[in-house]
């Protein structure tokens, strides 16, 4: 029997057909999916990338299972999903006054979290600077000139 199997490409891993199945499927249970957001990244645990169909299926710590896409919200800061890639899930969060970059890999089952923090620019002023230009129009209308001199 385990040689009927192997001369047929059929894989001996009932979990890893078992995902490959939920990978290919998801799309039609995303919408009945609930969302990542009362958890915290720490606690999420990846369990498989697919580099090809840009997904990663994620677990909760109540155990239910997610299947997330470049795009998706996770994280209880509102992370949002930019790149799905060999061994990393790459977010972006949200802060008072800065953007985070979160990467999470993946190496030989272990998951480790790496934070990067950029600061947001100022706001633009709402009010346009002094202009010398402006004063100097003002002064030849009211018949002085700032280039006469020595007259």
């Amino acid at each position: 029997m385990q040689i009927d199997r192997i001369k047929r490409g059929i894989p001996n891993r009932p979990l890893a057909t078992l995902l490959f199945l939920y990978l290919l499927l998801s799309p039609l249970l995303s919408s009945a999916q609930e969302p990542l957001h009362p958890f915290p990244i720490h606690e999420l645990r990846i369990l498989k990338i697919a580099v090809p169909e840009a997904r990663a299926a994620v677990k909760t710590p109540d155990g239910a299972l997610h299947i997330v896409k470049v795009g998706d919200s996770i994280g209880d800061r509102g992370g949002t999903v930019k790149e799905i890639a060999e061994g990393r899930i790459v977010l972006e969060e949200m802060g008072d006054r800065e953007m985070e970059t979160v990467i999470i890999r993946v190496e030989n089952g272990k998951q480790r979290i790496e934070r990067i923090k950029r600061k947001l620019e100022a706001p633009p002023l709402l009010f346009a600077p002094k202009n010398d230009f402006d004063e100097n129009r003002k002064a030849e209308s009211r018949g002085g000139s700032f280039s006469a001199r020595g007259k």
